[in-house]
């Protein structure tokens, strides 16, 4: 059975497994005594409380809790999120920004009823109490996003938990881990006596059964997204920030390609600036664009980098949608938009290629992957983005691919350096790249199959060589130490282009189609 995260939500909580009537009891009698358990219209309106209320310099902290989620996750639209351990909804209810989709899961059901009639006119929202260890498919690879607000304590074994967790999750999928305590391996024992005592003042010793200390080691998959400030003088002090990290595991590959890119977001741009030999190859591409489209036509730019091809079609006259996995480029991009006034005609996200298809309800006249982005995908890959270009363009849309082939000779000229790598190009299933200490896996792809895998789409191929014999791209100060051979390699580049049987060879070559 698989559950439809989609449709609108019921009026009542939905079972899926047995209830467990014994926690709920417990746990909220305990909230009580802690003056926790808030009225209805108390928890319509959190994070905000009343400053009263004797939780609230703890609400003002998960406030910012949320805030910085928020804003995390401002750039992605029509996620679809999972927001495990939710309790009353509140946290659930905040998610359903830019079409989000929430699911709120926990094994309260007294909160739970309250948490559906609480934000029964959001339509965005679904509640089910559900123990995730007994469920069968229901949630296999459907959410984008998994939260766990506060609540991995009530999780016993961490490992077993988050790799449960992780079968909900689609490919490059996030899980995130929030106000929730870690301790080291000092600490932890201190920690589980305070526990004990706590609720034992609390005239229910047997909760302490029920809550769990997780050692800081376990996060070591996991990227810190937040640290606290803990100071000495912190220690004696009210926090004015949460006190607990923030945690976010990747779900596969993308997580490197997004945080080796991220690294480099602010240094990219000053390739084109003072490499010589990076603006020809730039000029070449937008020259080749240039001429297959006009003035006001719709452009998607996937892996757009730092935005700077984007920024310039735009001011061309061009509405241009970019996108990319790496947050830290996007974050750039939005900053240039801002900078420059580009707001009517310039938009950008992060977006992964496996889920272009979520951008079907805009039809373009021209879609663009510049300096090997798709060189980070593989065969099957790369069929899933060329069957979304079909959905994704205008009847006798365009594509231009700049891709890095199997075939450059200035690599090969490497073995006479005994350079183990000349011919790293033709291994069949890839090689990682590091960038910026990220090993990203890498695939070169000839023209010859990238034309086979358009085919059935798409006609008018044309293919064009970059740097045919010349310098692959990361050899910068070539014009400038060699300016004549550099002339003589534009002349290359331009004679090869003449021949078609010369075509897809080099550093790049430029794929250009249309759809039929």
């Amino acid at each position: 059975m698989t559950t439809n995260t989609n449709h609108e939500i019921s009026k009542t909580v939905t079972y899926l497994t047995p209830i467990k009537d014994s926690f709920s009891d417990e746990y909220i009698a305990i909230r009580k005594k802690e003056q926790r358990v808030l009225t209805d219209s108390e928890v319509f309106k959190l994070p905000n409380i009343s400053s009263e209320n004797p939780n609230n310099h703890e609400w003002q902290l998960r406030k910012k809790t949320l805030e910085r989620f928020l804003k995390y996750i401002h750039t992605k639209k029509n996620l679809s999120i999972l927001d495990l351990g939710c309790g009353n909804g509140w946290f659930s209810n905040a998610m359903t920004i830019n079409n989000n989709k929430v699911v709120g899961i926990d094994i309260n059901s007294i909160e739970l009823e309250q948490a559906v009639r609480v934000f029964t006119n959001n339509k965005k929202l679904q509640f089910y109490y559900a123990d995730i260890f007994k469920l069968e498919n229901q949630f296999k690879n459907q959410f984008d996003i998994i939260t766990l607000n506060a609540c991995i304590q009530y999780f016993e074994n961490f490992k077993h938990t988050i790799e449960t967790i992780k079968t909900f999750l689609k490919e490059d999928g996030e899980l995130h881990i929030l106000d929730s305590p870690f301790y080291t391996s000092k600490d932890i024992n201190g920690a589980k006596e305070r526990t004990k005592q706590y609720y034992t003042s609390l005239m229910h010793p047997e909760m302490s059964k029920h809550y769990f200390h997780h050692y800081y080691e376990n996060l070591t998959d996991f990227d810190i997204l937040y640290h606290p400030k803990n100071t000495i003088i912190s220690k004696f002090l009210k926090p004015k920030d949460s006190p607990f990290i923030w945690a976010r595991l990747t779900n596969k590959i993308n997580s490197n390609i997004d945080k080796g890119f991220s690294k480099i977001s602010h240094e990219y741009e000053k390739l084109d600036k003072y490499s010589k030999l990076i603006n020809w190859m730039r000029n070449r591409v937008r020259t080749n664009i240039s001429s297959r489209i006009k003035s006001g036509d719709t452009i998607l730019e996937i892996n757009c980098g730092s935005g700077i091809d984007a920024v310039y079609f735009a001011k061309k006259g061009n509405k241009v949608h970019a996108t990319d996995i790496s947050q830290g480029m996007i974050e750039y991009v939005e900053s240039k938009i801002s900078s420059e006034n580009l707001q009517e005609k310039l938009t950008c996200e992060i977006l992964s290629f496996q889920k272009l298809n979520e951008l079907n309800k805009i039809k373009f006249d021209h879609i663009f992957s510049n300096f090997g982005g798709l060189n980070c995908v593989n065969e099957s890959g790369l069929t899933s983005i060329f069957n979304s270009f079909d959905i994704l363009l205008k009847p006798q849309g365009q594509i231009t691919l700049v891709i890095m082939p199997k075939i450059c000779f200035w690599e090969f000229l490497k073995i006479f350096k005994g350079k183990k790598d000349a011919f790293r190009r033709l291994k069949k299933n890839g090689i990682f790249a590091n960038i910026e200490g990220e090993k990203v896996k890498t695939y070169y792809h000839s023209s010859q199959k990238i034309k086979k895998l358009l085919k059935n789409n798409f006609t008018d191929f044309k293919i064009e060589n970059i740097s045919f014999l010349g310098p692959t791209g990361n050899h910068n100060q070539f014009p400038t130490n060699y300016p004549f051979l550099f002339k003589i390699v534009k002349k290359i580049d331009f004679l090869s282009n003449k021949l078609s049987f010369m075509n897809g060879f080099g550093d790049y070559y430029i794929l250009s189609c249309r759809r039929k």
